[in-house]
C-alpha cells in the first residue's frame, strides 16, 4: 500500500534527462501564451521524481504559483464521484444495475424507465449534456416549482429537476454522449442514500482518510489565499460559483489528486487506508462498454469509447487532443474542461497530474491544452528495462 514519497529520477525509475525535460516544456507553456499557471506532478512506484509549480497563481497581483496551489480541477471530479458512488454499490445501499427511477422516481422523459445507473456513470444514458447549451445553466439555473432539499445545492437541484423531464436522445446504452448531467445525478443520488451532503459524504469517506486535505467539494474559503484566479476565466462561469455537485465542483492539488490516483493504482488503498476493495477498484477502470461508439468533446465520431466507471480507459481508438499515444492500452484518465488532467498508468506503475489554466484558441476553438503531450513525455520517461516487457 504505497504512499508517495519525494525522491531521486532514478529511485523512481525514469530516465533523469527525460523526466526533465518534461518539467522543462512544461515550464515554456507557461512562459509563452499557452497557459498562465501550471502545476505538474509525475511519479512511479510511488516516488515522486518531478514536482513542479510555473507562472501566476494570483494575476490581480503578479504572484508566483506555489506547488501547493489549488485549482478549479472541474471535470476530475467524475471519478471521484464514482468511488463515492461504488462505496455505496460495496455497502449494499446502491445497484447499478437497477433503474434509475426506483432510486429518483421523479424521472418521467421518454426511455427514462430503461435508464440504470451503471448508464450515468459510463455516459450511455442518453442525455444530452447540458453545456452543449451553454455554461448558463450552472450560473442560472431553470426555474423549479419545488425547492432544493436542505441538504442540497441550488444548482444540483434545477439540474436534476432539468433533467428528469428530458427525453433522451438515444435509447440507453445505445451511444456514448459525454455529459455532465449524469454526474451531477450520480452525486445527487449519493446525497439521497447518505443523507447527508453530497461533498460532506465525499469529504468523510475519500478526502479525509487518504489525506487530501487541500481538497473540497465546491468553492472552499479556506483554500482562497492558495486558489489560482486568471486574469479571465476558461469558460463562461464563475467556478466559485459551480458549487456543490458531482460532475464539476472539484477544488484540488497536484498532490492530492496524486494520491487519489495512488489509491487506484494500489487497488484502492492507500498508506494504510482502504477506501475500495481491490476488486471494485479493478472493476472502475475496465472498459465496461465495449464496442460503444461516441461523438468526443470536439464534435468527432469515435469508435470507441473506452469508458469505465468515472474513468476514460486507453484503447486502441485514439481521441484527438485529450490523450497521449505513448501510455499502453489500459492506463486511466480523465481531464477537466478547465485545462486538468490526471491518469494512471498500471504497466509502468506511473500516475501524473496536470493542472493549468486552458484559455480557447481563438483561431481552433480548441483549448490550450496540453495534456497529451506531457502524458507522451512522462510516458517516454520510463526506464526501459527489457524485463519489463
Amino acid at each position: 500500500m504505497n504512499a508517495l514519497v519525494e525522491g531521486s529520477p532514478e529511485a523512481a525509475g525514469f530516465d533523469p534527462a527525460r523526466i526533465a525535460l518534461a518539467g522543462q516544456r512544461a515550464r515554456e507553456w507557461t512562459r509563452g501564451e499557452r497557459t498562465p499557471s501550471s502545476v505538474v506532478l509525475a511519479a512511479r512506484h510511488g516516488v515522486v521524481a518531478l514536482h513542479q509549480a510555473d507562472g501566476l497563481a494570483k494575476h490581480d497581483a503578479d504572484a508566483p504559483i506555489a506547488r501547493d496551489a489549488v485549482f478549479h480541477c472541474a471535470s476530475l471530479m467524475k471519478p471521484i464521484t464514482a468511488t463515492a458512488i461504488m462505496i455505496l454499490v460495496e455497502e449494499g445501499l446502491l445497484s447499478l444495475n437497477r433503474p434509475l427511477i426506483e432510486y429518483m422516481p421523479e424521472f418521467r422523459g421518454e426511455y427514462a424507465e430503461r435508464i440504470q445507473v451503471h448508464h450515468l456513470l459510463t455516459h450511455t444514458s442518453g442525455f444530452l449534456d447540458e453545456l452543449h447549451e451553454g455554461w448558463p445553466m450552472f450560473a442560472n439555473p431553470p426555474p423549479t416549482s419545488e425547492p432544493p432539499a436542505p441538504n442540497q445545492s441550488l444548482t444540483t437541484h434545477a439540474i436534476v429537476s432539468h433533467h428528469a423531464q428530458q427525453n433522451c436522445f438515444k435509447k440507453p446504452g445505445e451511444q456514448n454522449a459525454y455529459c455532465n448531467g449524469n454526474y451531477i445525478i450520480l452525486g445527487d443520488l449519493v446525497r439521497r442514500i447518505a443523507g447527508e451532503r453530497f461533498g460532506d459524504f465525499v469529504t468523510r469517506r475519500i478526502f479525509e482518510p487518504l489525506g487530501m486535505s487541500s481538497s473540497s467539494v465546491g468553492y472552499d474559503a479556506r483554500f482562497e489565499p492558495r486558489r489560482v484566479t486568471p486574469k479571465a476565466l476558461p469558460f463562461p462561469v464563475d467556478p466559485t460559483k459551480i458549487g456543490d455537485n458531482g460532475a464539476a465542483g472539484l477544488y484540488s492539488t497536484a498532490h492530492d489528486l496524486a494520491i487519489f490516483c495512488q489509491m487506484f493504482l494500489n487497488g484502492g488503498a492507500y498508506n494504510g487506508t482502504r477506501i475500495l476493495n481491490g476488486w471494485t477498484a479493478r472493476e472502475m477502470v475496465r472498459n465496461q462498454i465495449p464496442g460503444t461508439g461516441c461523438i468526443n468533446f470536439y464534435g468527432r465520431w469515435v469508435a470507441e469509447a473506452n469508458w469505465g466507471f468515472g474513468w476514460m480507459v486507453q484503447g486502441d481508438a485514439r481521441w484527438p487532443y485529450s490523450q497521449g499515444v505513448l501510455p499502453p492500452r489500459g492506463t486511466y484518465f480523465h481531464q477537466g474542461g478547465s485545462g486538468t488532467g490526471m491518469w494512471v498508468d498500471a504497466l509502468h506503475g506511473v500516475v501524473g497530474v496536470y493542472l493549468t489554466v486552458a484559455y480557447m484558441d481563438p483561431v481552433t476553438h480548441v483549448p490550450n491544452f496540453e495534456f497529451d503531450k506531457f502524458q507522451n513525455m512522462v510516458t517516454a520517461a520510463v526506464s526501459y528495462d527489457l524485463e519489463e516487457t
